[in-house]
């Protein structure tokens, strides 16, 4: 949906803001002061965006291969869709290394003959071109860097550069012979790196292949930008044209010398600013703007512009030239602000079609590339997605044709190129693959190009439209919407499916008929959680569970004297929507009775009793009781026994519930006929119709009408075969998205992801002891429909993060992932800031189950008898398969042989423990 935005009236409102004989008022200045902060955060992320492109890139591979100059990545497969970086060539083979003057001095850098590679400081200007186009002419040569403030002798031999800051950037690319890469990477293999310090002992290179690892080496679009600034800010040295832009940074707490400790209100105006001021750099970067085209007649751009690689005019900074670029590639050198004929190489940027329309994943395009394309080594055309500007994931491996692989050329000697969601009739060896919903943007490469190219007298068509066929075009459309569609629904059946299970058939301990508590009366284990199918269980309280339908009438829920113990009652809607809680911390010990009513109820409640109104009549009350220890079992069953919950009509006497059995319950049923395959839909259908969602989601939910989802009856029968192949594909691309966004999509603190906006989804329905406040809800309802689908499937019916905080992690400090073939530990300088209390489970994966081992023991935490504290306090942690000796078992949680995800579980948690960054997060490191 778009809406109208038009700028002039805020601005008019800024504008007539009042003031008193000169003076703002209080309010006039409020609105001011925070613009003016607001509008500083945006230009800060703007003023830092090359800088923090290198940055993300840098920090992305070092957790993942490690630090220090002499690691260098190589992408021995070339550049695939994995990896999540600007604009990248899948045609060559990358290497990246990076250096830090700061750490190690002076640095020498041998490069092989024969490569192509450029040296870029950490604000992404170019130092100089290596190999054909740099000082060592494509022969090779030993390179030395030095300090900006280097006062020693430099030694003769070398190649020297001084770099204005202490990051360097060493990006190689070598070549395919006969399409194979072995010979490049070898190539690249004979770099070598190291301090000068120890040139006659230079350490050893470690060559890593980042080939099918999917690395995230895109700049953040959160918070997270300006806590890179903080620590680049830090690390490099103030140059004096940046002092105004620090200035500003200055007001957003981001000094150099002292630690970035935003507080709430600064958190999130920078999520925010930082939201923007990509899409601020995106509106830039892809502007409707003539006297950026290649040629008069195309609508081709060049690879590069502004005339300079550090975007310089005679008089100014070219800011916008310098957004455009940082905003979709990286990496500058002067040989691409030169005319090299027969040396480098040169690219051209199509983003729009023959008509200026952008490039639309579900349309249809074809390219004419006429024949003696001018170049000596060989050209391609390759896809980038639009909005994360990587190489477009189409389920191709690399979404490119070249001249040296797979091109197949006219008679004449030309080529056509065909681009959308099906295959044409003819061409389809020239075709390139593009998704519906994802648009799309086209490089031609040209290695070695010839002085046609320069001079123009050859020019590449333009990329137009092509008359569709309306059958697959519809399908792939279709495609797009059921991956859509999945994700807005999959909470609901997941949620509803386990409300089922737990009302009709005997899986766990707390199955009980509706509208009745089913009490734990032991914690959980492996075998009880794996056969409820729930994920992530909690094994430090005692659940008891109901599912609840208000739909008859409305209950009374009567919470007894909790006698002082940590206790919560979380209300979960059908959509999965936190919207109550009664607990410790909102009711206090002393609970009493609250009135639980349905969508639209107008009725009058007993005087003095507190209204819950439920989103959807069905919804789930799940209660967590704090257990210390078993002999404390018989105490919280004892009170959870006198939990009721009464039909209105019958309060205030007890219902006599011992007739009610499992599944006496009318709940709509999905058409039995359907196939298994396509159950999901079904079941979404059923349910989505029975509970319907909030008016702002229903108006959404039209949108999927196509898919047969709206229906009274159900379609998918005997159901239309492109129908069921468009919900079958896009139930299968839903998936793998909530899977790969479940460990990317929030932000990782020392490789936790510390996700405490993950049940922040619920932005309209704020009933008793819920927190009704922005940093509770997630603005963006793309956003939100995502994090909800992710949060169903790694933990569903979480508590929020004021009520409890529950940071995971898959990876160990070095980035590699976690697993039972080696030891960790924990150290905490100071346990984790909780008013209720903490402990960390132990998950396997992918499942997230408990794991069972010979101490039966699921989590450690505060209350676990016998838990060994240093002498200053601090508590280290044990995370192995095998014991870890008798002096440490106490202090040991059993991992699985394979892989896992530790959970740590922070009940009523202070602020510190995400909000001002008093408290970190451990990192596990790898134990002896």
């Amino acid at each position: 949906m778009l809406t109208s935005i038009d700028p002039h009236a805020r601005w008019g409102d800024l504008a007539n803001l009042p003031f008193l004989e000169g003076y703002p008022t209080k309010e006039s200045a409020d609105a001011l002061r925070a613009e003016l902060q607001f509008e500083r955060a945006v230009q800060v992320y703007l003023w830092a965006l090359p800088a923090m492109n290198l940055f993300a890139m840098r920090k992305a591979q070092e957790r993942q291969f490690g630090a220090g100059a002499s690691v260098m990545a190589i992408w021995h497969d070339r550049l695939d869709a994995k990896p999540l970086v600007t604009t990248p060539n899948p045609d060559v083979i990358h290497a990246m290394a990076w250096l830090d003057l700061k750490r190690d001095g002076p640095v020498v850098i041998e490069a092989p003959p024969g490569l192509q590679g450029l040296l870029d400081d950490a604000w992404h200007r170019p130092l100089t071109d290596v190999g054909l186009a740099g000082p060592d002419q494509g022969k090779g040569g030993k390179y030395l860097l030095v300090p900006a403030d280097h006062e020693g002798e430099i030694p003769d031999g070398y190649f020297t550069l001084r770099s204005p800051t202490h990051g360097v950037f060493v990006f190689w690319r070598a070549f395919l012979e006969a399409g194979r890469s072995e010979p490049g990477v070898a190539l690249l293999q004979r770099t070598r790196i190291y301090p000068l310090a120890r040139k006659d002992a230079p350490p050893a290179m470690r060559f890593v292949s980042a080939s099918g690892v999917p690395l995230n080496l895109d700049s953040p679009r959160d918070i997270t930008y300006f806590e890179n600034l903080a620590s680049f800010i830090n690390n490099e040295p103030a140059a004096p044209e940046d002092f105004a832009m620090r200035g500003m940074a200055a007001t957003l707490g981001i000094v150099k010398g002292r630690p970035f400790q935003p507080d709430a209100h600064m958190k999130s105006l920078l999520e925010t600013a930082a939201q923007v001021g990509f899409k601020m750099s995106t509106a830039v970067a892809y502007a409707d703007d003539p006297s950026v085209q290649a040629y008069e007649d195309r609508m081709w751009r060049p690879g590069f512009h502004g005339g300079s690689p550090v975007f310089k005019t005679d008089t100014y900074l070219d800011v916008d030239a310098m957004l455009a670029s940082f905003h979709s590639a990286d990496s500058t050198r002067p040989a691409m602000t030169v005319a090299m004929p027969g040396r480098g190489a040169q690219y051209l940027g199509g983003l729009t079609d023959a008509d200026g329309d952008n490039l639309l994943g579900e349309r249809s395009y074809r390219l004419h590339v006429p024949a003696d394309v001018p170049v000596l080594n060989y050209w391609s055309v390759v896809l980038h997605d639009a909005d994360t500007r990587a190489l477009l994931d189409n389920g191709e491996r690399i979404p490119s044709i070249a001249s040296n692989s797979n091109l197949r050329l006219n008679p004449d000697g030309s080529a056509d190129i065909f681009f959308g969601p099906e295959a044409p009739k003819d061409g389809s060896a020239n075709w390139l693959k593009t998704v519906p919903g994802r648009g799309w943007f086209a490089a031609i490469r040209l290695y070695s190009p010839t002085q046609a190219f320069f001079d123009k007298t050859w020019r590449p068509g333009n990329i137009e439209k092509v008359r569709e066929r309306q059958t697959p075009a519809k399908r792939a459309s279709l495609e797009q919407l059921a991956t859509e569609a999945f994700l807005y629904g999959f909470p609901l059946v997941e949620g509803v499916s386990g409300q089922v299970r737990l009302s009709t058939v005997p899986v766990a301990s707390v199955a009980a008929p509706v509208n009745t508590f089913g009490h734990e009366t032991t914690l959980a284990t492996p075998e009880r959680s794996r056969k409820a199918g729930v994920v992530s269980p909690n094994s430090d309280t005692l659940y008891t569970v109901a599912q609840v339908d208000v739909g008859p009438e409305p209950l009374v829920f009567r919470v007894p004297d909790i006698q002082g113990r940590y206790y919560v009652f979380q209300f979960i809607d059908a959509w999965t929507n936190n919207f109550a809680y009664v607990g410790l911390r909102s009711a206090g010990e002393h609970a009493g009775e609250f009135l639980l009513v349905p969508p639209g109820w107008s009725g009058e409640a007993p005087q003095g009793m507190r209204v819950i109104r439920a989103p959807t009549r069905l919804f789930m009350i799940t209660g967590r009781l704090l257990v210390n220890g078993e002999e404390d079992i018989p105490n919280a069953t004892k009170l959870a026994a006198a939990l009721a919950l009464i039909p209105l009509s019958q309060y205030p006497r007890l219902s006599d519930t011992r007739s009610r059995k499992l599944g006496d319950w009318p709940l709509p049923q999905p058409e039995p006929n359907v196939p298994q395959e396509l159950m999901f839909w079904e079941r979404l259908r059923t349910w989505a119709m029975a509970y319907p969602p909030h008016p702002d989601d229903a108006a959404y939910q039209q949108r999927f009408e196509p898919l047969g989802l709206l229906a009274q009856r159900s379609p998918y029968v005997g159901a239309d075969p492109a129908l069921a192949a468009a919900l079958r594909a896009g139930e299968e691309a839903a998936r793998a998205t909530i899977d790969q966004e479940g460990q990317r999509l929030f932000p990782l603190r020392n490789n936790w992801q510390a996700a405490w906006e993950m049940f922040n989804y619920n932005t309209h329905f704020f009933e008793f002891g819920t927190l009704d406040a922005p940093r509770w809800k997630i603005a963006q309802p793309e956003r939100s429909r995502l994090v909800r689908a992710v949060a169903a499937r790694l933990a569903i019916w979480g508590n929020q993060a004021y009520e409890a905080f529950y940071p995971f992690t898959f990876l160990d400090a070095d980035g590699a992932p976690l697993s039972g073939e080696h030891r960790y530990v924990v150290h905490f300088d100071q346990p984790p800031p909780v008013d209720g209390f903490w402990s960390l489970t132990m998950y396997d994966a992918p499942d997230f189950m408990l794991v069972d081992n010979p101490l039966r023991r699921y989590a450690i935490g505060d209350r676990t008898q016998g838990l060994q504290y240093n002498p200053d306090g601090s508590l280290d942690l044990y995370l192995q398969k095998e014991s870890p000796g008798p002096g440490r078992e106490s202090n040991w949680l059993p991992a699985p042989a394979g892989r896992f995800r530790p959970m740590l579980r922070m009940y009523v948690p202070r602020s510190e423990a995400f909000d001002d960054g008093k408290w970190r997060l451990p990192p596990i490191r790898r134990g002896a």
